[in-house]
């Protein structure tokens, strides 16, 4: 029943209580019905707006936890690419000392830690970009070429200072090497 019957019925159960009281007795039935079922109407309808609301709280909550764990495992991730670059830095830092004497094995190996750390930065700085640029392709390509301009002059001064460096390291190495081989040869002719 909707509120238009609900007054009607309060007027004619006020009309008639005067005049004949069944129809009195009647309209105050009706009012009361009308009454009830309105009232049960709203409170179904506050009932299903706090059931949606608690179901609309309940999806963000399950959305926020479901982003904080992406969020945890891209951030392991990276942690983990970043020790995986250390730990192959040092390894060739360490190799080079002893068993790497190529001399094109550096160079090749240097070009692919470039290309690995420039992979990483822009893994790292492409959110970055995407949120300062608004997803404008032009703006990210422009963003991502100043940081290549960045990277590769400074991996090149890089290169040719850890290259030549490691080169000889590894010239010292093989000479402190072909030394001790032509000691233990003269001592053991002189023997």
């Amino acid at each position: 029943m909707s509120n238009s019957s609900l007054t009607a019925a309060k007027l004619l159960a006020d009309i008639y209580r005067h005049t004949n009281a069944d129809s009195a007795l009647k309209y105050t039935d009706m009012y009361m019905a009308a009454k009830d079922s309105i009232y049960s109407e709203r409170a179904i309808q506050q009932t299903q707006a706090m059931t949606f609301e608690d179901e609309l709280h309940q999806q963000e909550l399950a959305n926020e936890k479901a982003q904080a764990n992406e969020q945890r495992k891209e951030n392991i991730q990276y942690a983990l690419i970043a020790f995986g670059i250390v730990v192959l830095i040092m390894l060739f830092l360490l190799l080079s000392r002893s068993i790497i004497t190529n001399t094109r094995l550096i160079q090749l190996l240097s070009v692919m830690a470039l290309l690995i750390v420039f992979e990483f930065l822009n893994l790292l700085l492409h959110p970055f970009i995407e949120r300062i640029t608004h997803h404008t392709p032009i703006l990210m390509l422009l963003g991502l070429v100043c940081i290549a301009a960045l990277l590769v002059p400074l991996h090149h001064r890089i290169e040719h200072w850890a290259t030549n460096r490691l080169i000889e390291k590894n010239k010292e190495i093989r000479l402190a090497a072909a030394k001790k081989t032509i000691e233990k040869l003269e001592k053991d002719k002189t023997n």
